[in-house]
């Protein structure tokens, strides 16, 4: 009898031991995924206060250096003003933008000369510059951007209303105008990328893109220079 008492008392401890182990074990895993889930919460807020800070480091830069915008838009179809403002703070020197896609557009808003352009091919830099001076009277900036051309090739015959059109390579022009000062420049891109054979609705996005991108940097250069 006191052999199996003994015996019974014996596995009982064994099995107490046991379940104090695995409870140690399983308190053990909890403190470890307590540990990792507040290592990290403090990694993402860390990466919120650094983002933060970021903010407003960007959009201090932005405004020290920034002149006042506005823009008007043919070829870049709205891809200009979008790209402007991809940057936190765009709001304190972009002002606004018109994307004046045709000609009624263009003449109803930014008072362009419509048979001048008709007979120079809508995309020229008489054309151009016009768009980037007036936008500025629209918006009361200072600095006025336009775009003019075409993202695709473009064939058109001439008859008595309409000037020919032969467009093998996709171009564009930009225009910057300084209304404090009257000064302007104008720059031709050409698409030199293009090929016939692509994905032509690719083609004009892409083209879309590239000349919103080389207008931004000519007047974040210009607004250096003018700093």
């Amino acid at each position: 009898m006191l052999f199996l008492f003994y015996i019974r008392a014996k596995f009982f401890i064994y099995i107490i031991m046991i379940t104090n182990k695995n409870n140690k074990k399983e308190d053990n895993k909890k403190d470890v995924m307590t540990s990792k889930k507040n290592k990290n919460t403090n990694k993402e807020e860390k990466a919120k206060e650094n983002m933060k800070e970021s903010n407003v480091i960007i959009s201090s830069y932005i405004n020290d250096y920034r002149l006042t915008v506005s823009v008007a838009e043919s070829v870049t179809a709205g891809a200009l003003s979008n790209t402007i403002c991809s940057e936190p703070g765009s709001s304190r020197f972009f002002l606004g933008g018109i994307v004046a896609y045709n000609m009624k557009t263009q003449k109803e808003l930014l008072n362009v000369d419509e048979v001048y352009a008709e007979e120079n091919g809508f995309a020229n830099p008489f054309t151009t510059l016009i768009m980037a001076k007036n936008v500025t009277s629209v918006f009361q900036s200072r600095i006025g951007l336009s775009t003019t051309g075409f993202s695709l090739p473009m064939y058109r015959e001439k008859n008595e209303k309409q000037c020919e059109l032969k467009v093998n390579v996709p171009y564009a022009y930009v225009c910057i105008y300084d209304a404090k000062i009257d000064y302007h420049k104008i720059y031709k891109i050409v698409n030199t990328d293009y090929k016939k054979s692509d994905n032509q609705k690719l083609q004009r996005a892409q083209m879309q893109s590239k000349v919103a991108l080389e207008c931004k940097k000519i007047y974040e250069n210009y607004c250096l220079k003018k700093k």
